[in-house]
């Protein structure tokens, strides 16, 4: 026990250390400060969460939700929630070591704690806010609620478990590859008794309705503000998903098999800082797949968490895109405890060759995971943050008018982290929605590097069509970054 809290300690250490200076602050972080801030001054209350990066689909809210009193905590400073990531992240290392110690064993819970504490992936999506960040620790706890759904048969975990599946479905949309495990466990598995001293009072057949039923509510009340504006608005999420499903099944040449052994690979690549070959990747395959099978037919409990990791691997290859670490976070810790029970039980095959072997691999993991720790060993930090104030500050010193508008060169898209600040500073700029249709006198560009804001192509630009630049600044901390008011 007093090595797990250890580890706890370390990886809370390793969630938060320099976390103000290092934290990431760029377009999504801006864009979702911006909603959340709304959320906490009860100015909007939005119905529609994240854009996905695959078009026109939106998740649902609920991420906004939880995030919006961590923004609200820290004085609507933006490090609010990445830090309530990186505190909430940190708790799930607790949690994460009951539920595997109770559905495993004791050595697999300690062991894959120490590969969650130092694993880079899970380190770095704990430092700052973004909607896929909470998905390894959710899918863990989809798992194991459904474990405990069929173990227990209580109420409780029946509510759980929707609102757990409802938020991962929420954090990233291939999150939905949970649901069909949970409706295959839920249909193969006896889970018509009610808690023992109750089963006589109901018919079976009408527990097992309103169990269902229970679950499904819980998972559905969270979605409602998402699926009212579906209702409201003729489906245009609906419609978006099956013209993605039918686009993008033809969008890639490349046979299933193939992105199956990519989904792999990525994911053990992610997991373990570890470049493997395809020869390893198909032997972990087959592997799994036979570990899987051989769990199941036992019954051991490990073959939820072996299952699971399949199926979200699997689900990833249906994606023909290119797959980035966050694209499979689901199965990070679900890997990092099935090669824990493996090592386990190779060690009580033979103790010193378990022990050998353990060691080694976890000896070489730390060590290709820690070389990634860049905040530790960084003379100097991005400070996103403050450069996103610094700017807001410097664009106020322009004497902006009421009606003017802000872009950043090369990308659009990342001007809003200045938008946030100059919100919290009253001094908003018309905002990117109504910017195509509402008049502006003033526009400023925030360029990174060389840029000439007269004759840049950017539609934002362009669309104001500007006549001259009447100021320009530096950011004496950020000299790289410059500042130009361009007027009509």
């Amino acid at each position: 026990m007093l090595f797990a809290f250890l580890l706890v300690a370390i990886g809370s250490f390793l969630r938060l250390h320099v976390i103000y200076e290092s934290a990431t602050f760029l377009g999504d972080q801006g864009r979702d400060a911006i909603i959340m801030r709304n959320i906490a001054m009860l100015r909007d209350l939005p119905a529609l969460g994240p854009i996905t990066s695959v078009g026109s689909i939106y998740l649902g809210p609920l991420y906004y939700y939880l995030m919006a009193p961590w923004l609200w905590l820290s004085g609507f400073n933006p490090i609010g929630p990445a830090i309530g990531i990186a505190l909430i992240t940190s708790a799930c290392l607790v949690f994460q070591y009951i539920a595997v110690k109770e559905m495993v064993n004791k050595q697999t819970a300690l062991l894959s704690l120490a590969f969650s504490t130092f694993s880079w992936v899970l380190v770095e999506y704990s430092r700052f806010s973004w909607n896929p960040n909470l998905l390894p620790q959710t899918t863990l706890f989809v798992v194991y609620t459904l474990y405990k759904i069929v173990k227990t048969k209580q109420l409780k975990y029946f509510v759980l478990h929707g609102l757990l599946l409802s938020l991962a479905i929420q954090l990233h949309y291939l999150a939905v590859f949970l649901i069909p495990i949970s409706i295959v466990v839920l249909l193969f598995n006896d889970i018509n008794d009610l808690p023992a001293g109750r089963q006589g009072r109901k018919d079976p057949l009408l527990l097992h309705i309103g169990n269902s039923a229970i679950l499904a509510f819980s998972f559905i009340l969270p979605l409602a503000p998402f699926l009212l504006f579906e209702v409201i608005h003729s489906f245009p999420n609906f419609r978006s998903i099956l013209h993605f499903s039918s686009t993008n099944s033809g969008s890639s040449n490349t046979p299933f098999q193939n992105e199956l052994m990519n989904s792999l690979q990525n994911t053990l690549q992610f997991a373990t800082q570890f470049n493997f070959t395809e020869v390893w990747v198909t032997t972990v395959g087959l592997f799994l797949l036979g570990l899987f099978i051989y769990t199941l037919r036992r019954s051991e409990k490990i073959s939820y968490i072996v299952g699971a990791l399949l199926v979200m691997v699997v689900g990833v290859s249906f994606y023909r895109g290119p797959k980035y670490a966050h694209y499979v976070g689901g199965a990070y810790l679900l890997f990092y405890i099935t090669a824990s029970y493996v090592l386990v039980q190779l060690g009580k095959w033979n103790k010193y060759i378990g022990v050998f072997i353990t060691a080694l691999v976890l000896g070489v993991f730390i060590n290709l995971n820690v070389q990634r720790y860049y905040f530790l060993y960084e003379p100097e930090h991005q400070n996103q943050i403050d450069k996103a104030h610094r700017v807001a500050q410097t664009i106020i010193s322009m004497n902006p008018t009421d009606a003017y508008t802000l872009t950043f060169s090369p990308e659009a898209y990342a001007d809003y982290p200045y938008r946030y600040f100059l919100d919290v500073l009253n001094k908003k700029p018309i905002s990117k929605e109504a910017d195509s249709y509402s008049q502006s006198d003033s526009l400023f560009v925030v360029c990174e590097a060389q840029c000439n804001p007269m004759s840049d192509p950017q539609w934002a630009i362009a669309h104001f069509n500007p006549v001259k630049v009447a100021g320009a600044k530096t950011i004496p901390e950020y000299p790289w970054l410059k500042v130009y008011k361009l007027t009509k």
